[in-house]
């Protein structure tokens, strides 16, 4: 196995900051590991009865025609080439 080398302004100092950054790091998230469990299941919450309920009272979808999604629709162009034009023309100062 051939010797770790380091970089010529890479000295023991560098190497110990290093370690003690690893060391924290490391003790950070063993901390974050031991303590998240009870409050993952003091916030969980059983969203399926709201879920249930929230499909019992949809409607059956529409059937044909166009979907206006935000790129198609009407006021959509109108806005776009509003805002092209002020951009192009300049500010309107009221």
């Amino acid at each position: 196995m051939k010797p770790l080398r380091l970089p010529p302004r890479f000295g023991l100092a560098d190497v110990a900051i290093l370690c003690l950054v690893g060391g924290v790091i490391a003790t950070v998230v063993a901390f974050a590991r031991e303590f998240e469990a009870p409050f993952v299941q003091a916030i969980q919450i059983d969203l399926r009865p709201t879920a249930l309920a929230t499909a019992g009272r949809l409607g059956p979808g529409l059937r044909g025609g166009p979907v206006y999604t935000d790129d198609r629709a009407p006021v959509e162009w109108l806005i776009d080439e509003s805002i092209v034009k002020v951009a192009a023309e300049g500010s309107r100062g009221r």
